[in-house]
């Protein structure tokens, strides 16, 4: 007959996040007793006390991780760094998505530049490096767009490989930024890569946060 220990042990197997936490005694065991003791005795179709998963809990927490994945910080390698961005906004059309497909061109032949656009139902959003602005101001002559934001940069983290069926590998970094208190303008992703869009007087409490995560920093202002 399975057991509470068993059923907490496969609660907690299953989420990386409360398998870390818990051997790193950053969660507060009671509160996290109360919060599975109802799937506990769905699994087990009777009632348990709460003792008996706050104790299963300690015991697990005694213990090294026996998750058959990887933590998803380890799924991270290079960070890199590009400041003196700016950010706009465009209202969607035939004519302006031609005028985008021009900038970005424009954007991609200057490797030391940084651009991402981003094409939303209505609304794109274009993330560009500085030295770019001339271009900006060329291509979108003529049409209304809006500037949002300037003084901001883009960290960008890239994948290690086998990333893509790990559970929580974007919301990780997301999450230890929101504990610090950091707002995000954008986030921009590849399947490779992901890029948070800051505020630039907040680069430096990025990289505090994202201490975790940092393997090495290849950064270009």
């Amino acid at each position: 007959m399975i057991t509470v220990p068993e059923v907490v042990t496969k609660i907690i197997s299953e989420s990386p996040y409360l398998s870390d936490g818990l051997t790193r005694d950053l969660i507060n065991i009671s509160a996290l007793a109360r919060e599975i003791r109802p799937q506990i005795e769905s699994q087990l179709t009777k009632r348990v006390s709460h003792g008996s998963v706050v104790m299963a809990l300690k015991r697990y927490s005694e213990q090294k991780s026996t998750i058959s994945f990887k933590h998803p910080r380890e799924y991270f390698g290079d960070m890199a760094l590009k400041a003196n961005l700016s950010a706009f906004s465009v209202q969607n059309s035939p004519r302006v998505s031609e005028r985008i497909a021009a900038l970005q061109e424009e954007g991609w032949r200057d490797q030391q530049a940084f651009i991402t656009i981003t094409k939303g139902i209505w609304v794109s959003t274009i993330v560009i490096s500085d030295s770019l602005l001339h271009s900006v101001k060329k291509h979108l002559e003529g049409t209304h767009y809006t500037y949002e934001y300037d003084a901001i940069a883009a960290i960008t983290l890239r994948f290690e490989d086998q990333h893509h069926e790990t559970p929580g590998l974007i919301q990780y970094p997301l999450q230890l930024l929101a504990w610090r208190g950091i707002s995000l303008y954008q986030i921009v992703s590849t399947m490779d890569e992901l890029s948070l869009i800051v505020a630039e007087k907040d680069v430096e409490r990025c990289f505090q946060a994202l201490g975790p995560l940092r393997s090495d920093l290849d950064g270009e202002n």
